[in-house]
């Protein structure tokens, strides 16, 4: 995703690879002037709103397409069916859809 520029930095574009993020322990990112130092990262802005909820639905269609393992795919869809067939059983959920 294209970010918009940041003020202060070269205006260039700037990149955010969401497939490719890493964690970065807060103790590690320099916050103030006074707190950096050649081994601490530098907050250099902060994303609008609509950029973050951009990014998180991005960052969401990357894991979804990765998807889970199919034997546990298979299982969810095994105890959804079990639990259908219970309310059913049971009539004492309404289910959508259902007449």
């Amino acid at each position: 995703m294209i970010l918009p520029p940041f003020s202060g930095l070269e205006s260039v574009p700037h990149v955010a690879y969401i497939r490719m993020l890493r964690e970065i322990d807060e103790t590690n990112i320099a916050l103030k002037n006074s707190d950096s130092s050649t081994e601490k990262g530098q907050r250099i802005g902060r994303l609008m709103p609509e950029i973050k909820y951009r990014l998180t639905q991005m960052l969401a269609q990357v894991f979804s397409d990765i998807g889970l393992p199919e034997e546990y795919e298979d299982l969810l869809k095994k105890e959804s069916k079990m639990f259908i067939d219970k309310a059913k059983e049971s009539k004492q959920v309404i289910l959508v859809g259902e007449s």
